[in-house]
């Protein structure tokens, strides 16, 4: 539910209420990751956002050296 919020929330330009939905989901045990919306079209609205790009690295995991 929280996810199709979010994806009506682009759509009407409330960038910021999706992207705290978003991080939401992300915080919590969803199943979701990072690569999950970056690579989602519905979300492209939001990629060039630093509160988005902000929210993608804080819930990235490290990679490896």
């Amino acid at each position: 539910m929280v996810m199709v919020m979010a994806n009506i929330c682009v759509m009407c330009g409330r960038y910021e209420e999706a992207i705290e939905r978003l991080d939401y989901l992300l915080s919590i045990e969803s199943g979701l990751t990072t690569n999950d919306f970056k690579l989602n079209e519905e979300f492209k609205p939001l990629w060039d956002l630093p509160a988005y790009q902000e929210m993608i690295r804080k819930h990235s995991t490290p990679s490896l050296p």
